[in-house]
Order: C-alpha cells, then sequence, then structure tokens
C-alpha cells in the first residue's frame, strides 16, 4: 500500500528501494532476452553480441523456446510484455473499471494473433488448453463489465471461473505427475504388468470359447456324412488304438468337431535312422562365393640360358 509519510533514502526506505531496483532491472532484462531471443543470434558477429553463443545461454533459453515453433519462440517473452502493461494500468487507473477492461482487451488481442499465425506451440493440446485459459479471462472479465452496469452480485460468475480455472489446473498437474513421477515408479510398472496380463487372459478366454469360433459351417444335407466321418474315425481307432505316449486331444463331438488326430510315422520303440540324427547346420561358410579356377600357364618355363663362345672374324 502507497504511504506519503515514507520519505525516500532514508534509513528505512533504502533496502526496499534497492532489492526493487534490482527486481525491476531484472525482471526488464529477462523479459527482453525472452521477447528477443530467437533473433539476438543472428547479432552475434558484433562484439558485443558473442555472449548469444554461449552454451550455457542457449541451453537457458531452450528451456524457453522447446515447445514453440521456430518462428514464434518469443511467445513467453509477449507474454511477460503483456501481464507487465496489466500490472501497469492496474497501477495507474483512477477508476475499477479500467483494468477488467484492460484484462479483457489484452486476452482478446493474444487469442487474434494465435488466431492469425496458425499454431505457436508444437503441440496442438497445448495450444488449446492456453487458449481455453485466455477465453476464460476474457468471460470473466466481459461478464464482470457487464455485472458492474446492471448492479448484479459478481459472487456466480468469479466462483464459475476460478473453478474451471482450477479444475484445468488440477488436470495439468496430473498429467505432469502421471508422466514424470508415477510412470517412472516400480509400483506402477507392476500395475502395468497386471494390467496386461489381464489383457492376455481375457483375450485367450475368447480364442478358446470355441463353440462360436469352431463350430464348422454346414448345411442340412451335410449332417449325415458328418456323422458317417465320425463313425468312421471311432471304428478305426477301435482296431488301431492310437499311442498314448504323446499329447493328443480326444474328439468331442458335443462341443465341436475336431481334425483327425495325426500319428507319427514311426513307433516309439523304433529306431530312427542314423543320418537323421546328424545335424549340419548353416555356417557364414555356405554363403561364402566359390573360389576362382587356378590359372594354369601354358608358357614354358624357363630352366636355363647357355652363352655360347663369342669368335671375332675379321
Amino acid at each position: 500500500m502507497y504511504d506519503g509519510n515514507v520519505q525516500y533514502f532514508t534509513s528505512g526506505h533504502v533496502p526496499r528501494f534497492v532489492f526493487a531496483a534490482i527486481i525491476l532491472i531484472s525482471g526488464i532484462l529477462f523479459t527482453v532476452v525472452l521477447f528477443f531471443g530467437q533473433w539476438l543470434p543472428l547479432c552475434s558477429k558484433w562484439k558485443l553480441m558473442k555472449w548469444t553463443k554461449n552454451t550455457y545461454y542457449n541451453g537457458f533459453m531452450d528451456a524457453y523456446h522447446a515447445p514453440f515453433t521456430p518462428k514464434h519462440r518469443y511467445w513467453v517473452g509477449l507474454l511477460l510484455l503483456t501481464l507487465i502493461t496489466h500490472n501497469l494500468i492496474t497501477a495507474l487507473a483512477l477508476d475499477n473499471s479500467l483494468p477488467v477492461l484492460s484484462a479483457g482487451v489484452l486476452s482478446v488481442g493474444l487469442i487474434s494473433w494465435k488466431l492469425l499465425n496458425n499454431r505457436l506451440y508444437k503441440n496442438k493440446f497445448r495450444d488449446s488448453l492456453e487458449t481455453l485459459y485466455l477465453l476464460n479471462i476474457v468471460c470473466l472479465a466481459f461478464g464482470t463489465s457487464y455485472v458492474k452496469d446492471s448492479r448484479k452480485d459478481q459472487s456466480a460468475l468469479a466462483n464459475t471461473s476460478m473453478t474451471i480455472s482450477f479444475i484445468i489446473f488440477a488436470i495439468t498437474l496430473s498429467y505432469h505427475f502421471y508422466q514424470f513421477v508415477l510412470k517412472k515408479t516400480n509400483t506402477w510398472l507392476k500395475i502395468e504388468d497386471i494390467v496386461r496380463n489381464l489383457g492376455v487372459d481375457v483375450a485367450d478366454r475368447r480364442a478358446n470359447n470355441g463353440r462360436e469360433m469352431y463350430q464348422p459351417v454346414v448345411n442340412a444335407n451335410d449332417d449325415d456324412e458328418l456323422l458317417e466321418v465320425v463313425d468312421d474315425y471311432e471304428q478305426r481307432d477301435a482296431l488301431n488304438p492310437p499311442y498314448t505316449d504323446g499329447a493328443m486331444e480326444e474328439a468331442d463331438p458335443d462341443r465341436y468337431i475336431t481334425p483327425p488326430i495325426i500319428r507319427p510315422a514311426t513307433r516309439p520303440d523304433q529306431l530312427r535312422l542314423s543320418y537323421m540324427d546328424e545335424l549340419a547346420p548353416l555356417t557364414t561358410e555356405d554363403y561364402r562365393p566359390a573360389p576362382p579356377p587356378t590359372r594354369v600357364n601354358h608358357r614354358p618355363a624357363v630352366t636355363c640360358t647357355e652363352i655360347g663362345p663369342i669368335h671375332n672374324k675379321v
């Protein structure tokens, strides 16, 4: 609150003035850097702007520029400038209606700028979420102006606006808590495994519910033929009992018609041939190309050289 009895640069005012000056200067520099952050590297050729190539500076700016498209990385700085403008109007205005109109007009301007420039955020959901916040401010501002002119109660409008903002904030906070905290815990991983196993069990049950999945589609005239086939299988099994060493499934005509049982070609007591047990796995040597044929040199080899006597004839 303003107090005209406190004089400037007295013992009680100097610390307040120093801290206020530090906050004001740092806030202005921070806002300017965020607003012009995407254009400052273009001036790195100047000696005074070489600090824009520093890795620490680039890492600091990436934290604010990462959610936005390369063309609209000024958006955080623009939001801060809008907030500073609204605070100045609120501090200097003599009437209470002017700050309310300022909030509504500035919010409408931001929404219009977003609509004219397509998408500012890389993620559509974040862009829509911020637009919803701005629309909430617009409705609250102009609704408050209407209620004030009509001399009605503003509590219902304010409570509705605050409830919408709180619900959106709670959803955002819950999403970030799940994404960056809960999703990485061992308890949540165990819960995901249990849910995944339940889904697999349900799928297996549906696949094994054979009356509807395994019931053959036949005509009414084919019933006699199917019964004859079943009788033939039963008579053959009675004459030649199947081997009980392997895993076999008995036919159940009441449930569904099973395919014929495939018996092995050899008896369990019959020995296998020796060549059937010799394994010859493929190796990398089998894929190498054949070596080129050796060249045969048909030229006669020189074994020795004879040098005869030299005769000088006059």
